[in-house]
Formats: C-alpha cells, sequence, structure tokens
C-alpha cells in the first residue's frame, strides 16, 4: 500500500470547528440572522453547537460560556445548553472545542442576544409612574384641603346657625308677643289659651333638644314649625295663612334645625 508520515507538529492541522447550529425558545428554533431581541417571558433559552472532527469524534470536549451568566467557561460532552429564567440583559453566549488529549482549545464561536425588561421596568414606565403618584399626591393633597375647608366653612355655618338660634330663643319679641297673645285668649278663649300655652312649651321644649344637632329630619323640623305656625296664627288670626305641602317620600331627609322656622319667621316678619 501507500503510506504517508506526518510529524507531531502538525498532528492537529484539521481541528475540529464548534457551530452554533440553532437558538431555540421555548425548543422552538428561532431566527439568528437579525438582532436577537427576547421579551422578558421568552427565557427559556437551548442553544446547539455541534462539533466534527471525523478522525475521532469521542475525543472532542467543549468549553461554553454565557456572558452575563456564567463567572466562567464551563466543561461539557454534551452538544445543547440550556438556560432557564434568564434575567433581563444582555448577553453573549460563546463555544470552543478541544480534543481531549490536548489542553488547546480552538476556534471560538458565539451569538450575542438580549432578554428585554417587562414593561414595568422600563424607563418611560418607570417615568410614567413616577409622574402618575406626584400627580395623584397633589390631587390627595388638594383634595384633604378643600374638604378641610369645606368642614371648615360647615363649622363656620353650623356655629353661625347656633348662634342665630340662640338669638331666637332668647328673642324678647317673640316672646313678648306671645305673651300678649296669651293674655288676651285668656280672656277671650280659655281654651284655646291652654293649647297656646302647650304649643308654645312644646316649641321651646323642641329647640332646647335640638339645640346642640347638626341635622334633625325633616319630618322633625315640620313638627317644631307646626308649633310655631299655631302661635303665629293665634297671634294673627285670618291675617296668616300658611300651607304645608311636602311629599312623605322625602320627610326622612336631614336639614339643620330651626331652618325652615327661621324661614317662616322672616317672611312673616317683613
Amino acid at each position: 500500500g501507500l503510506y504517508r508520515f506526518r510529524d507531531s507538529d502538525s498532528l492537529f492541522i484539521n481541528a475540529p470547528k464548534a457551530l452554533i447550529s440553532s437558538m431555540e425558545v421555548f425548543l422552538e428554533p428561532i431566527n439568528t440572522k437579525d438582532e436577537i431581541k427576547l421579551a422578558h417571558n421568552r427565557n427559556h433559552i437551548t442553544f446547539r453547537f455541534p462539533a466534527f472532527w471525523y478522525q475521532d469524534p469521542d475525543l472532542i470536549r467543549y468549553q461554553i460560556k454565557l456572558e452575563g451568566y456564567d463567572d466562567d467557561y464551563i466543561f461539557t460532552r454534551n452538544h445543547f445548553a440550556t438556560y432557564a429564567n434568564l434575567r433581563p440583559g444582555k448577553y453573549i453566549f460563546k463555544v470552543r472545542v478541544s480534543i481531549l488529549s490536548n489542553s488547546d482549545f480552538y476556534e471560538e464561536t458565539e451569538i450575542a442576544f438580549k432578554v428585554e425588561k417587562p414593561f414595568y421596568q422600563q424607563f418611560w414606565f418607570i417615568s410614567a409612574l413616577i409622574s402618575f403618584l406626584f400627580v395623584l399626591a397633589f390631587l390627595l393633597i388638594k383634595a384633604r384641603e378643600n374638604r378641610l375647608k369645606k368642614e371648615k366653612d360647615q363649622q363656620k355655618n353650623y356655629l353661625e346657625m347656633q348662634l342665630e338660634i340662640l338669638r331666637n330663643q332668647v328673642n324678647p319679641h317673640f316672646l313678648f308677643n306671645s305673651l300678649n297673645a296669651l293674655n288676651a285668649l285668656i280672656e277671650i278663649d280659655p281654651k284655646t289659651a291652654v293649647s297656646y300655652v302647650e304649643h308654645l312649651a312644646d316649641f321651646y321644649r323642641n329647640v332646647l333638644s335640638y339645640r346642640d344637632k347638626k341635622l334633625i329630619s325633616l319630618q322633625e323640623e315640620i313638627e317644631l314649625l307646626k308649633h310655631y305656625l299655631f302661635l303665629q296664627e293665634k297671634r294673627f288670626g285670618k291675617n296668616l295663612v300658611v300651607e304645608i305641602n311636602i311629599g312623605k317620600e322625602i320627610e326622612n331627609l336631614n336639614i339643620p334645625p330651626l331652618s325652615l322656622q327661621i324661614l317662616c319667621e322672616n317672611a312673616i316678619k317683613h
């Protein structure tokens, strides 16, 4: 036969070469020709990198490294590597091969890719969220200021109303007129005079019981008003006619005490 001799320096001229044949996301191959950008939830990646050396395939060994994930190269005899749950960031997968009896590694191949951040970690979303929180905080502060101002105004109105009620309670003209009307009734109609005294007592009793309340029902206010109007009708006779026409569906609504009484008193006075 024909023999050929080579010295040891040229023994590994025909060295094996690594090839990244495919990149898979959840075991589905993707296009690696263009820039690779993966969504944050597509982060289960498999690389396949067969190397060929027909002289003795069993002597091939691999070193792989995923820059951004591995600290150093990892030895393996497998033709594939899988990385699960990669965090967002930039990565470079590198693979190189050697022959078991040689410590030198030959030509290295690599592939770069990027796992995008989820939308809630993106700069635009964080900026929008911070802006939203600032606006929300501003609106809450303004709402609180408006609420405090409204409460202050309500308290002021309530105090003014209480002062007006107090003035009405000790209004000497009303009491003087009521006593004059009572005096006339005692001489003319004693029975009506007794009823007049009862209404006058009920009126002042209700005034005293409602003075510490901010709101009473419309029905309670009307009952108080009826006592007041009875006293006025006895004083003015047929010259004063009052008609109360309120639906039952609103009787349980609340209003400040003596609101209607003050209105009627002003109407009668003017």
